[in-house]
């Protein structure tokens, strides 16, 4: 009889610890359908959150952090509002960060100089405002939480690094030969012609950006790579008049003026009434020029200012040949920081832009009345061209390294990561 109460005993005892088992798994199952749930939520604040912050960029990155917050606490997760940190240092390691993202390398850096992007990260963690996630059955087991986040970026549609304002004409764009090459990085080209063919290529050049805008009918172009095409597009403003931004004021005659055609002479900023040719050291500052630019006279002239200049051409050409270089840092303060070249949209006469060995820039080269021909075996370097027409002959090669000057065109914010 005691074996026969026994074995009852041992079954009664089975029966039990099999129900804490199975209270177990349907606990751990319950809590693990929780977590995953709420991970949804949280990564569903984040692209929200982030959508919303990278729409509001083109503000300011003060009312893109805040419509970041005030959209993610609109989400809740875990039944809490999500609530994200303000971050006014724009720390790395925020919830809300501010900063580029380089479609070309597909990485992304907080930064406040010229940001395009927001980064969010969705947090029920022990140091997160509403603290870890509470588990219903984890206790059981001595987990009582767990911490939980997710994360998104968002950018806004990379502005346009490459804009051609004219209106109509085909090849308002134009490659013209095989070896031309005309890139944007991390940036769009917009095309302001409404011809059928505004765009002309030969199919072994290279022309490339994020996007293009085209507001002709032109739904493809050959050899175009990078993102998408958009025909049909609308008129797109200058965004240099569209900022209200007028030329510089004529200065008084440059203490150097009667220097500027001497080989070598270093010169100051002021007004420059006889043009400026040969090779010269430019200090800081604006050069009102009537008479353009010849650096074709030397075989080898250089225009170095790269102390931080604005050119200003009131009449004349920028004309550069015979192995010229130009290097320019645009000014950083002032009305007319980041604008190296800006010729005068009272004239017309065609600017040739000579790559070989170098046209370094850095800023927005402006021509918006005149056609710009890329010519030579290097690359004409900067961070934004507009132009009335584009063209790049020969192994002529622009290369738009764009960085957030003048944002223009359309807004369209997406999530990158």
């Amino acid at each position: 009889m005691r074996k026969k109460y026994f074995r009852r005993g041992f079954s009664l005892v089975l029966t039990a610890m099999s129900g804490l088992a199975l209270i177990g798994l349907m606990g751990l199952a319950t809590d693990t359908a929780w977590v995953f749930l709420s991970a949804h939520q949280l990564q569903n604040a984040a692209d929200a959150a982030a959508l919303a912050g990278a729409d509001q960029l083109r503000q300011n990155a003060a009312a893109a952090q805040d419509e970041a917050i005030q959209t993610a606490a609109a989400n809740t997760a875990g039944d809490k509002s999500v609530q994200l940190v303000p971050n006014s240092d724009n720390a790395a390691g925020g919830d809300v960060v501010i900063g580029v993202w380089r479609y070309d390398t597909q990485t992304f850096t907080p930064t406040l100089v010229y940001p395009n992007a927001v980064q969010v990260v969705a947090r029920r963690t022990s140091n997160s405002l509403n603290g870890a996630l509470p588990l219903f059955f984890g206790q059981m087991f001595g987990i009582t939480t767990v911490n939980v986040s997710r994360s998104a970026i968002a950018a806004n549609t990379a502005p346009n690094g490459i804009i051609t304002l004219a209106l109509t004409g085909p090849g308002t764009l134009d490659l013209h030969d095989a070896g031309a090459n005309v890139q944007v990085e991390n940036g769009s080209i917009y095309v302001n012609s409404d011809s059928s063919n505004a765009v002309q290529t030969n199919t072994n050049a290279t022309l490339s950006g994020t996007d293009m805008f085209i507001v002709g009918n032109e739904p493809t172009v050959a050899s175009f790579t990078g993102g998408n095409i958009f025909p049909n597009s609308s008129v797109l403003t200058d965004p240099i008049v569209a900022d209200g931004l007028t030329p510089p004021a004529q200065p008084a005659l440059s203490d150097t003026a009667a220097n500027a055609n001497v080989a070598g002479a270093p010169l100051d900023p002021g007004y420059y009434p006889n043009g400026i040719s040969h090779s010269h050291v430019l200090a800081s500052g604006i050069y009102w020029i009537d008479g353009g630019i010849n650096l074709s006279a030397d075989s080898h002239g250089i225009l170095d200012g790269s102390a931080g200049v604005l050119l200003y051409i009131n009449s004349g050409a920028v004309n550069m040949g015979n192995y010229s270089e130009l290097e320019l840092t645009a000014m950083t303060t002032g009305p007319y920081a980041n604008i190296s070249i800006w010729q005068s949209a009272s004239d017309t006469d065609a600017a040739t832009l000579q790559g070989t060995p170098g046209f370094n820039n850095t800023g927005l080269l402006y021509f918006p009345s005149a056609s710009v021909t890329a010519v030579g075996n290097g690359s004409i370097l900067a961070n934004m061209l507009i132009a009335n027409t584009l063209t790049a002959v020969g192994n002529g090669s622009v290369v738009i390294d764009y960085n957030g000057l003048f944002p223009s065109g359309p807004s369209f914010p997406h999530l990158v990561h």
